[in-house]
């Protein structure tokens, strides 16, 4: 992972890919950047892949990337909504 950067953003993202591992996906996931500046912000931090093909800004994280992201950005997530 680019930097390493740690961020609020990394731990989500590292949440998402440990439910999409336990969905059965792989720890893929896709999602719609807000914006240009933050699509570029993921795929050089967080090694995400622009996709655009439902939105020009979507984007998806491969398993590969996201093992590095699991690992970079531990966590310890209860589940508990707030």
């Amino acid at each position: 992972m680019a930097g390493g950067v740690a961020s609020a953003g990394g731990h989500l993202f590292a949440i998402a890919g440990s439910e999409s591992m336990k969905a059965g996906f792989g720890g893929a996931i896709y999602g719609y950047a807000a914006n240009q500046k933050v699509l570029e912000h993921y795929t050089e931090k967080m090694q995400a892949t622009h996709v655009g093909i439902l939105h020009p800004y979507q984007f998806c994280v491969f398993e590969d990337e996201m093992q590095e992201i699991i690992k970079t950005y531990t966590y310890a997530y209860s589940g508990e909504e707030i």
